[in-house]
């Protein structure tokens, strides 16, 4: 699989220390064949890295799966036309945009991974759709990820918790 991780920034990003985690551990697993982090904002990146990170400019030449870490990355993300899947990280950023949110559930092209349970809640509650897995600071969304292109996505509520 190859992932692709779109932040606003790499400078004070909490974010990243996870993300770099999860890259690293894919890579090394050869569970991911590839992985890149996009960013808008450059700077000291404190976390290593085993893979490249490019301007989001390049998103344009980028196939595979995009997560994107924020709601403004979500909507240039949607912008690019390309060949990738487009995944937003629900509940990491504090802005809470309700319109936004509800065009990125209603949007084809977005699948909705939740940070918490609590997090899943707001989106149903807020939208009435539900997120297509629950992965606290990044674990297990390679799984998550994986179902999805199997094709098991439609049925999040199976993806998500056990009914």
């Amino acid at each position: 699989m190859n992932l692709g991780i779109y932040v606003d920034t790499v400078v004070d990003n909490e974010l990243l220390g996870p993300i770099s985690l999860m890259l690293n551990e894919g890579l090394h697993s050869k569970t991911l064949s590839d992985a890149s982090i996009f960013y808008d904002g450059i700077g000291h990146n404190p976390y290593p890295v085993v893979c490249g990170m490019f301007n989001s400019t390049d998103i344009w030449n980028f196939d595979g799966n995009l997560i994107a870490t924020s709601y403004t990355t979500s909507e240039k993300a949607l912008n690019i036309v390309n060949n990738f899947s487009l995944f937003y990280y629900y509940g990491w950023e504090n802005f809470k945009n309700t319109v936004g949110l509800l065009r990125l559930a209603n949007n084809d092209r977005v699948s909705i991974i939740c940070k918490s349970e609590q997090d899943h809640k707001e989106l149903y509650r807020l939208t009435g759709k539900n997120g297509v897995g629950i992965s606290d600071n990044l674990n297990d969304i390679l799984d998550i990820i994986s179902r999805c292109e199997n094709g098991r996505c439609k049925n999040s509520r199976n993806v998500c918790r056990q009914e």
